[in-house]
């Protein structure tokens, strides 16, 4: 008889256990029904969207904002009498001074008289800034008929001549175009002409010839 009273015992508190525990769980659900409900009324009031679809952004948005961002920016090759030249990035509508600027400014030996420090930059441009004592081809669309004619023969200026430009010139190839640009890039350009006899392979007469493609 004290057998089956202590088994009735054990189940009720076994059973009584369960209760509590299920009872305990349903609470924990309500709690966090409720809570959830408020927190989802509040930003409902607020304006601000729940849902995923709502809050992203679409892909279409975010690739033309991209391609807005980038149609906004210039790229410009700053070389010459520069403290660090080299290619920058720019707003559109940067001027020449602005450009010397971010490239850390001019050297003690730029000479500025030769340019224009206000004109309006545009992407893909070089900015050349040439030293002390170093002329720059002037083209002016009022220069007279006789210096026009004279000038005829004066194609390129060797501190903007592209390595395809120059392989067009008598005399040089690949390899020796990319020693022009190589010699140009490490040593602020060209003063004149005559500086491609720094340039291995470049003789006295082959610079004669060369002498008629270049201002």
């Amino acid at each position: 008889m004290q057998t089956i009273w202590q088994q009735l015992i054990d189940y009720t508190k076994k059973y009584l256990d369960y209760k509590l525990l299920v009872m305990g769980g349903l609470m924990i659900l309500i709690v966090f029904q409720f809570c959830h409900s408020k927190t989802s009324q509040a930003f409902e009031d607020k304006g601000v969207p729940l849902n995923s679809e709502a809050v992203s952004q679409p892909a279409t948005a975010v690739k033309q904002s991209q391609l807005t961002q980038s149609s906004n920016q210039i790229h410009v090759d700053v070389k010459g009498a520069i403290k660090r030249p080299g290619v920058y990035t720019f707003k559109t509508g940067v001027l020449v001074h602005a450009a010397i600027q971010k490239a850390g400014g001019l050297t003690s030996k730029a000479d500025t008289q030769q340019v224009n420090l206000a004109q309006k930059l545009n992407d893909g441009q070089m900015i050349y800034i040439p030293a002390q004592g170093e002329t720059l081809p002037k083209k002016n669309s009022s220069m007279s008929t006789t210096d026009k004619q004279a000038d005829s023969a004066a194609k390129y200026c060797l501190n903007d001549v592209t390595l395809e430009e120059l392989q067009t010139l008598p005399g040089i190839g690949p390899k020796r175009a990319a020693d022009i640009i190589d010699y140009r890039e490490k040593n602020d350009g060209f003063r004149n002409v005559d500086d491609l006899k720094n340039v291995a392979g470049f003789g006295e007469k082959t610079i004669l010839k060369l002498k008629d493609y270049f201002e």
